[in-house]
């Protein structure tokens, strides 16, 4: 992660409000400074790197549960969130903090310049360069200007022979979800439906390293080597042929259908609601669960978990009791929140299982302090 470039121009990356965690100045990881215990495998750091002009410092929550730094403008920004309450501060239009290129210990820091827009002509160049690496760096800053004749090249790098390349050009197109993009991100993610290669799977059979094995496993789920990135960045859309597509993604339960639930889950899509649910009951070997996204729908997946808390099968209920535990700290819907907690304590009373009694009871206390306030 430390080589790639940051997807997102520095007036998008300091827009708090729109950031994606997993997108981060992972070496600024080195100076920041610990202000919390470790509770729940969850620290609260301050970043002297990123400074405001007021004098604040970027504070960061960084955790085992997410993939990547969640950040907030200032410590008092974290804490308003962690405590439901507004944050009294009027956003100064265009400000941008002073991000430091040298650790706090120097006497004279060096200020890191402001980012310049890459060019056009120079980006493009890139993009035909022998160097693989290079032309990923290239789709970033595509997606970077966001200009027609950098949308029309992002299109023509999903045909490029190096499969990182077109990922990283499908995600891009993500940030941009231009309208003359849907038909060609359509066509990538097409390729999740079809059948794995018969030839591929006799191979892989007998090869008996581990890590072939894994690759057999899922070839056999169906869809192996499809672009996720594209079948991801059908999210941004609204069109109803990209939703079926996504709605088969998912429902033929193969190596896409993670990304493909989260897709239409990002869309508010409730047909992905049942497909999701099947998940959660179903048994059957070979095919990626999607239940883990069933509380994103909150209300909904709470009314229909509450009653197979009794569930005789102990794997399901087992599931059911993790999608419980993730609503009681998850969920933005405050009742919600707290009905699952509640829910929670009454299956710790009934359940039965030595390990579902000790996952309960950590799923307990992770989510007291959302819950208890």
């Amino acid at each position: 992660m430390t080589a790639e470039p940051l997807p997102v121009m520095e007036k998008d990356y300091f827009d708090y409000a729109k950031q994606d965690c997993a997108e981060f100045e992972i070496k600024h990881l080195a100076q920041a400074l610990c202000i919390s215990e470790i509770g729940d495998d969850a620290v609260v750091l301050l970043n002297p790197m990123v400074i405001w002009p007021d004098g604040e410092w970027e504070a960061w929550f960084f955790s085992n549960s997410s993939p990547g730094a969640t950040r907030y403008r200032s410590f008092a920004d974290w804490m308003c969130e962690e405590l439901d309450q507004p944050l009294e501060r009027t956003p100064v239009p265009g400000e941008l903090p002073i991000v430091y290129l040298d650790a706090p210990t120097k006497p004279e820091r060096r200020i890191r310049r402001r980012e310049k827009v890459p060019e056009l002509s120079k980006v493009l160049k890139k993009l035909k360069s022998d160097d693989w690496w290079e032309r990923c760096k290239a789709t970033h800053q595509l997606g970077r200007l966001g200009v027609k004749e950098a949308v029309d090249a992002l299109i023509e790098a999903l045909n490029d022979p190096t499969p990182e390349v077109t990922w990283h050009a499908a995600s891009s197109l993500e940030l941009l979800h231009p309208p003359e993009a849907l038909e060609a991100l359509m066509a990538e993610a097409a390729e999740g439906l079809r059948p794995p290669d018969p030839d591929a799977i006799s191979e892989l059979e007998k090869n008996k390293d581990p890590y072939a094995q894994a690759l057999l496993e899922q070839m056999k789920r169906g869809g192996f080597g499809a672009n996720t990135s594209a079948v991801g960045a059908l999210a941004a859309y609204d069109d109803e042929p990209s939703a079926q597509l996504l709605l088969k993604l998912l429902e033929g339960g193969g190596y896409c259908a993670g990304v493909a639930a989260h897709a239409l889950v990002k869309r508010k899509d409730t047909r992905a609601f049942k497909p999701m649910f099947d998940s959660l009951l179903s048994k059957a070997k070979n095919k990626n669960e999607t239940w883990h996204t069933l509380t994103e729908f909150e209300g909904a997946s709470y009314d229909l978990l509450e009653p197979l808390t009794g569930h005789a099968d102990v794997e399901i209920r087992g599931r059911v009791e993790k999608c419980i535990g993730s609503l009681a700290h998850h969920a933005k819907d405050r009742v919600i929140r707290r009905k699952a907690y509640e829910l929670l304590q009454r299956c710790l009373e009934t359940e039965t299982d030595a390990e579902l009694r000790s996952a309960l009871e950590i799923s307990i206390q992770i989510s007291a302090k959302k819950n208890l306030k």
